[in-house]
């Protein structure tokens, strides 16, 4: 958000790092916040009754660390009692040696309510060969 006479911004990015790699990205829509001081900290003061919705993507980066390539077979995502596999939205199923691909989740997030929400994330996929490999990571929001 910008701050002072820097320009305006229509969004909040936030990055989820482990070391130096990429494990998830949040963007959020702030062309419907109101702010009630830009000069400090960021405190939101209202939402327009009709826009306290705002779209969020997740995106969830699959890395193969492996030694051989392998073929996404389930992402499954948890969030409360939800769960939904989406495997459907992957961009690249067939992942070589220290490749990766991603999911993009578009989800609206309603920014007048506080309410912390976690994330579970399980990724499956199977070797041309050998035993099927798993791994599992948690986010809260």
């Amino acid at each position: 958000v910008a701050l002072g006479n820097a320009p305006d911004t229509d969004s909040i990015s936030c990055a989820i790092l482990s070391g130096s790699i990429l494990e998830q990205t949040l963007v959020i829509d702030t062309t419907a916040l109101n702010l009630k001081d830009t000069f400090g900290s960021i405190q939101l003061e209202s939402c327009d009754k009709q826009s306290c919705f705002v779209p969020i993507t997740y995106t969830y980066n699959i890395m193969n660390i492996g030694d051989t390539p392998m073929e996404v077979t389930t992402v499954m995502r948890t969030r409360g009692t939800s769960m939904v596999d989406l495997i459907g939205i992957v961009e690249d199923r067939n992942v070589e040696v220290g490749e990766s691909t991603v999911a993009r989740e578009i989800k609206e997030l309603d920014v007048c309510v506080n309410v912390d929400e976690e994330t579970r994330i399980r990724v499956e996929a199977d070797p041309p060969q050998g035993i099927p490999c798993f791994s599992e990571d948690d986010y809260e929001l």
